[in-house]
């Protein structure tokens, strides 16, 4: 079983890439890295893409991902905004119904899923890029 507690209760930092502050896209980062996977640090922070459309992120973001209809040990989930054209929000789903997600308004933590996040999910992302060497 894999330990996230030096990943819990880091607060949020655009931009931010370590235990003093980070963003969702690098805390998934950081989730997939413990899975072994060398996910690159040059896509920009999905949590902070309001202007990029859900067919951009797909095509060019993360096109080093799939799509999966169900969630998977490790996915990215891929959260919308109030606008749902637009994503805002990344987490990592980590299994039994958790993810583990930071906001602009907590530090990072480990949350169920559903039923709060049900009508928000705008899809489920596979990592099936380069896993890391070490």
């Amino acid at each position: 079983m894999i330990d996230f507690r030096d990943l819990i209760g880091i607060p949020f930092k655009a931009d931010g890439n370590d235990q003093y502050g980070i963003d969702c896209f690098n805390l998934m980062r950081a989730v997939h890295k413990k899975y072994g996977y060398n996910i690159p640090g040059t896509n920009i922070a999905v949590c902070a893409s309001r202007e990029v459309s859900n067919k951009e992120i797909q095509r060019n973001i993360i096109k080093d991902w799939v799509q999966i209809e169900k969630p998977e040990v490790p996915c990215g989930v891929l959260i919308k905004s109030s606008n749902p054209d637009f994503a805002h929000h990344i987490g990592t789903y980590i299994g039994d119904n958790k993810i583990i997600h930071i906001t602009f308004t907590t530090n990072s933590m480990i949350e169920r899923l559903y039923p709060k996040y049900k009508n928000r999910v705008l899809g489920f992302y596979k990592y099936i890029g380069d896993k890391s060497d070490s």
